[in-house]
């Protein structure tokens, strides 16, 4: 008998062994995937040299974490079968217009969304016209991504689309930047600027939204490392949490799913429609004269939100801004409840 406790005690232990304890133990997995032919990117200027300044192996694409063993969180690396430069010098007949280009920043993984998974790669890279100096032309931002099938998804093929279209968009890119610089013109692409300092990748946005509806009072938090806008129209997730004050009861809910669409309308403003799925508990403030269920303690909650913001391009601002949502919300013993009103934005972004 004392033999099988021990085992017992043994499998107990194994068991609620911290998963983040059990990852040091196991090395990082790789995966190489391909890039494109350079015969099939028709770059018209010529590349005099490619550096790669990310302080990073030159081959790393990105890294993102998957699940070993159902449930052990592990790092996967993902890596170009040569080094990332390599695949960018190009060679033109017009040899008078050459580029140096920088790559300063470059990730590829996965987003998991619940109307939009995809796979995303975005980058940084400064572009010099290469005379008897080197003159900074700007900073090209890309954000590419491609849509994850939802049956049948390989994360290989996915990966593998997704940096092939990100090099067809970088030659793209570079084609109108060197027939604007040969004909003497202004570069005019939304995605390329100049700036006066290092380049920030990412912006840590925090805010709060308070929704007032007929029948509740909410307060939404939220948080998220949202990456440099490189286009008009742009997707970004987020991690939040919901406290409501209800009629006849209070609950705290966590999100399951915190997606949102931008759309950039100057400089200063844009417009964000967000969903969000959240699960949570319930207090209930009529137990003294009304009687409850035990799953009457769970509330799922779908929002949807559209609201103006205020929110510089590439700067580190307070930002605040107003909408209208509605919410549709789930429990037990009560028929699905749809609720609408305003909301009022105030946060930061660094």
């Amino acid at each position: 008998m004392s033999i099988w406790l021990r085992n017992i005690n043994l499998l107990i232990c194994f068991l609620i062994l911290p998963p983040t304890l059990l990852s040091q133990t196991i090395v990082r997995d790789s995966l190489i995937i391909s890039l494109k032919d350079k015969e099939l990117l028709p770059l018209r200027a010529s590349i005099d040299s490619v550096l790669d300044v990310r302080q990073k192996p030159e081959r790393l694409l990105g890294i993102m974490e998957k699940n070993k063993y159902l449930f052990v969180p592990v790092d996967l690396g993902i890596y170009s079968q040569t080094p990332l430069k390599n695949e960018l010098l190009k060679t033109s007949v017009d040899q008078n217009l050459q580029f140096t280009l920088e790559l300063a920043e470059l990730k590829l993984y996965k987003v998991k969304s619940l109307l939009y998974p995809h796979y995303k790669v975005f980058s940084i890279i400064h572009v010099y016209q290469r005379q008897k100096d080197k003159i900074y032309l700007g900073t090209l931002t890309q954000e590419v991504t491609t849509k994850k099938p939802f049956l049948k998804d390989k994360l290989e093929k996915g990966l593998e689309q997704t940096i092939q279209k990100w090099q067809l968009d970088v030659v793209n890119d570079l084609n109108q930047i060197s027939e604007s610089v040969s004909k003497g013109r202004k570069i005019n692409l939304y995605n390329m600027e100049k700036t006066p300092g290092p380049v920030k990748p990412v912006h840590l946005l925090g805010g709060t939204d308070i929704l007032i509806s007929r029948d509740s009072r909410i307060v939404d938090a939220h948080m998220s490392f949202s990456l440099r806008e490189a286009a008009q129209k742009f997707f970004r997730t987020a991690y939040g949490m919901r406290y409501r004050d209800g009629k006849n009861h209070e609950s705290i809910e966590f999100g399951l799913y915190n997606d949102s669409w931008f759309y950039r309308i100057n400089k200063s403003f844009l417009t964000q429609r967000k969903l969000q799925v959240l699960y949570g508990f319930n207090k209930w403030n009529d137990y003294k004269t009304e009687k409850h269920e035990i799953y009457d303690m769970f509330i799922l909650d779908t929002s949807l939100s559209t609201s103006l913001l205020y929110n510089p391009l590439h700067r580190s601002s307070l930002t605040f801004g107003m909408g209208i949502f509605f919410n549709y919300y789930y429990i037990y013993s009560m028929d699905i409840k749809t609720e609408y009103g305003v909301l009022f934005h105030a946060g930061v972004k660094l």
